[in-house]
């Protein structure tokens, strides 16, 4: 048996001599949900998909021990997804994505969630067919600091847990925001509630912005007055009410997200109001 199994694995390698093995694994043991892209492959931004990709995933968990990765997903009853010997094969972008137009389009994708494509890119797989993890767990990709997966045609990007777990100082959404009659049946409209202690309404801003999972929108700077930016599929209007009062509203085709800012003597409140056409 022992020689049959030699024989099968020096025919793949003779009728796949180009394909790269890399010799390391992943360097960090355990990985964990950072975020959803912003938009998918194509450009499109569907509010309700985003949230669904955010629920399902923001429980997963990559553990690498040796040459042995095991996913967990904490949202599902049975959280063992798969535990599979994993190979990581090294690629450069066209010859996994095979085309100049498909890379261009996963190119602008990346770019617009701050993440370069570079030379080499690295594919997390079986290492023996048949034993895949089912999909979109089946192909990871390496790019960068991140394992990307790719999940109707957006990108859920998921980072080194220490790494998280340093830069988080009470930085999470679920820190300062509670959706407002969670339970209730979705009619479009979601409402969520967030106040920021002792923060005066441009460092509420500045937190704000930094724990959005898609700020790229949003000025770093906050203007002191009026303004409205256009971008390929949105308008952002930056409308001041009073010295203490701000209002952020993003229209898109089929939706609109309305950020009201409201600074007291305790902090800052903010009031969070989404409104999709379906």
């Amino acid at each position: 048996m022992s020689k049959i199994y030699f024989s099968i694995i020096l025919m793949f390698f003779c009728f796949f001599p180009k394909i790269a093995i890399s010799d390391n694994g992943v360097d960090h043991k355990l990985w964990v949900y950072e975020k959803v892209s912003g938009v998918d492959v194509f450009g499109k931004h569907d509010l309700n998909t985003i949230n669904n990709l955010n629920e399902i995933y923001s429980k997963v968990k990559f553990t690498f021990s040796g040459k042995t990765l095991t996913i967990k997903n904490d949202f599902l009853e049975d959280n063992n997804v798969c535990s599979i010997d994993y190979v990581k094969i090294k690629k450069t972008p066209i010859s996994y994505y095979l085309s100049e137009k498909t890379m261009a389009l996963y190119e602008r994708l990346f770019k617009y969630e701050g993440v370069s494509l570079p030379k080499y890119i690295y594919l997390l797989t079986a290492l023996l067919p048949g034993d895949e993890c089912p999909p979109p767990y089946s192909e990871i990709l390496e790019v960068n600091d991140y394992l990307i997966l790719l999940d109707q045609n957006y990108a859920l990007f998921f980072k080194e847990a220490e790494t998280k777990n340093n830069n988080q100082k009470k930085d999470s959404w679920a820190t300062y925001c509670k959706e407002r009659r969670p339970s209730r049946e979705y009619d479009g409209v979601s409402k969520y509630t967030c106040f920021f202690p002792d923060l005066k309404l441009r460092d509420a801003y500045e937190e704000f912005r930094r724990i959005q999972y898609d700020n790229t929108l949003f000025k770093k700077q906050l203007p002191s007055t009026n303004k409205v930016d256009k971008f390929n599929d949105a308008k952002v209007s930056y409308a001041w009410q009073e010295s203490n009062s701000l209002k952020i509203s993003v229209v898109r085709d089929n939706e609109s997200v309305t950020f009201s800012f409201n600074e007291n003597s305790m902090g800052t409140s903010l009031e969070v109001t989404e409104e999709t056409q379906y």
